[in-house]
């Protein structure tokens, strides 16, 4: 099975996609971590994409196409991608589609969220400072690394990345739509509601 997660950033589809991935034995894929991996690894290439992430400019789709090719198994959870036309048609070469959750909020809800995210640096594990708060404060409960805030979670930043969903994925909506495939969900309620809304949807 192959679902797809779309959503403006801070919707929770991230948090959401690991757990079902856990949970039911899916290979979560993520652009924005296989990128922030190659930031780490301070290539010409991830120095680069850490520009890009940091303004909050979407990465080319050449770049994240050949990134999701790399790492696709038998069943997969695609978080965040695509995040165009053009990266919808490319997953069509390579995958069936079998279902798409729209996580829905509003920019202002959004722009709160993100303000009290907090990432783990070692294994991308997501925390949130009212919400989903760690065992211990400011340490990841998976790795015990110390959490972070990506500089991309600033509101100035988050403000641009909204408007550039809007601009750039919302066509992704009409195009699934056509197709009866698109399921919508409200992520703004609490992680385990929206965790039940979700596996209703797929019937897992």
């Amino acid at each position: 099975m192959n679902i797809i997660f779309i959503g403006a950033p801070g919707t929770g589809k991230g948090t959401l996609a690991g757990k079902i991935a856990a949970d039911h034995h899916f290979t979560h894929l993520a652009p924005g971590n296989m990128l922030r991996d190659e930031v780490k690894k301070e290539s010409a290439l991830g120095k680069k994409i850490k520009s890009l992430i940091e303004s909050g400019t979407l990465v080319s789709d050449d770049i994240v196409n050949t990134l999701i090719k790399n790492n696709i198994k038998k069943n997969n959870i695609f978080d965040g991608y695509p995040r165009t036309l053009a990266q919808a048609e490319a997953l069509d070469n390579l995958v069936k589609v079998d279902s798409i959750i729209l996580f829905e909020m509003s920019e202002s809800s959004i722009v709160k969220r993100l303000s009290g995210r907090r990432t783990c640096p070692h294994c991308q594990a997501v925390y949130h400072t009212i919400t989903l708060k760690p065992k211990k404060e400011n340490i990841c409960d998976k790795c015990g690394s110390q959490l972070t805030q990506r500089k991309d979670d600033s509101p100035d930043v988050v403000t641009h990345r909204f408007r550039e969903f809007n601009e750039k994925t919302a066509p992704l909506i009409e195009f699934y739509k056509k197709r009866k495939l698109l399921h919508t969900i409200d992520g703004g309620k609490d992680v385990e509601t929206v965790y039940q809304s979700i596996k209703k949807v797929l019937k897992l």
